[in-house]
């Protein structure tokens, strides 16, 4: 019996260890994933600060972006795209087909629509030759045509004359644009022709109005032209260009502003212009219009004896040779000459140099000479006794080396 209830007693014991350790198990389990939630907690929190971070982040790169442009407009530099966070790759793939496909439909359209003015506009300024009721309103305009085109790869030309040797109006085809233009004395005017215009009729439109305003500033810049030619070799200009050796063409270059006479040094470097303005027929000069030549001839004649005619080698040539003669003249140079018994002679030219010789009073013999090469601007130093040239460089230990 006693062994009966000590056998129970030990089964009690095992169940309740058994129990036991069954709880533990699961007290356990629970702390294991209790552990679990905090740490996803944790990661859950942690995930929304890095966005929240993130999209911080990213605002504050944009409104540097942002900053940075105004501080290019400020400079006056144009804005930039900043790309800080680029597109997808499928993203720019998608828009570089878009741009593909928009630039090449627009291309090949206008090339076709190009290529049919090019044809179009080509065959309207041939059919002009024998188009009777435009050579008629041309005879009646006192307009001659033109026998032949001038037909090169990039230009067709129809030229109207007022006589047989003198163009006044010019109808110009660009052929690889497929663009008019009409140039006269006015200048170069592009032709736009209205939809309901055929070109005889958009050149006839221009040419009554403004053939009369064409004729008579092309008599007047003419006359002009002669007049200045009549001017720039009156004896009182030709004085002072001779003087300051200046030159100018007589006959003008055509500028789009008109008819330029520019007035050069002997070096071509230009000193002052002047032209006869293609709109006006007036004389232009600074900021000055003229009408006439005799207008013009005091103002010009002043501003001529105005000009320095000299190259910049000249001027050089001209400042040094000024320093040198001030040096030569000082009161302490001069004591120099006496206390060795020499005497400067009067400058000579010789192989283009200038030389300034130094002579012994007492022998009437030449020791040196102070030496300015003129294409050059250098000074050299010729000593007889050592039959030698020295650069002015060696003058800066000349004595040392000859007394030693």
């Amino acid at each position: 019996m006693k062994k009966l209830s000590l056998f129970l007693s030990s089964g009690s014991l095992l169940r309740f260890l058994a129990y036991g350790l069954l709880f533990l198990l699961l007290i356990g389990g629970v702390v294991q994933m209790t552990r679990q939630l905090i740490v996803l907690q944790r990661f859950e929190k942690t995930q929304a600060n890095f966005l929240y971070e993130f999209t911080q982040v990213k605002e504050g790169v944009v409104q540097y972006g942002e900053d940075l442009n105004e501080m290019r407009e400020y400079l006056l530099l144009p804005a930039r795209q900043y790309d800080f966070f680029p597109k997808k790759n499928d993203e720019l793939e998608t828009n570089e087909l878009a741009f593909g496909v928009y630039r090449f439909t627009d291309q090949v359209g206008k090339d076709y629509l190009l290529k049919n003015r090019q044809k179009s506009s080509y065959e309207a300024i041939k059919s002009l030759k024998n188009n009777q009721t435009f050579l008629g309103e041309l005879k009646a305009l006192a307009l001659i045509p033109p026998r032949y085109f001038e037909e090169t790869i990039d230009f067709v030309r129809f030229k109207l004359y007022r006589d047989k040797t003198t163009a006044a109006v010019g109808l110009v085809l660009n052929r690889q644009k497929a663009e008019f233009s009409l140039e006269s004395i006015l200048g170069t005017h592009k032709l736009d022709i209205k939809e309901d215009e055929t070109l005889s009729q958009a050149v006839l439109s221009y040419l009554q109005a403004n053939l009369e305003t064409i004729f008579d500033l092309k008599i007047r810049i003419a006359d002009q032209k002669q007049a200045m030619k009549s001017l720039w070799q009156e004896e009182m200009v030709t004085a002072i260009l001779g003087a300051k050796k200046l030159q100018v063409s007589l006959n003008p270059s055509e500028v789009e502003k008109g008819f330029e006479y520019i007035v050069y040094n002997s070096a071509t470097i230009p000193l002052l212009s002047l032209w006869i303005d293609r709109k006006t027929g007036f004389i232009q000069l600074n900021n000055s219009s003229y009408a006439t030549v005799d207008a013009l001839r005091s103002d010009l004649l002043f501003l001529l004896d105005q000009l320095d005619g000299k190259t910049e080698q000249e001027k050089i040539l001209q400042a040094t040779t000024e320093e040198l003669q001030h040096l030569l003249s000082e009161p302490a140079f001069l004591e120099t000459l006496r206390v060795n018994k020499l005497q400067l002679e009067p400058v000579r030219e010789q192989g283009g140099r200038l030389y300034y010789d130094l002579k012994n009073i007492d022998s009437e013999e030449v020791l040196g000479s102070i030496i300015l090469d003129v294409p050059t601007g250098d000074f050299k130093f010729w000593h007889t006794g050592d039959n030698k040239e020295y650069s002015l460089a060696d003058m800066f230990d000349f004595g040392v080396k000859k007394n030693n």
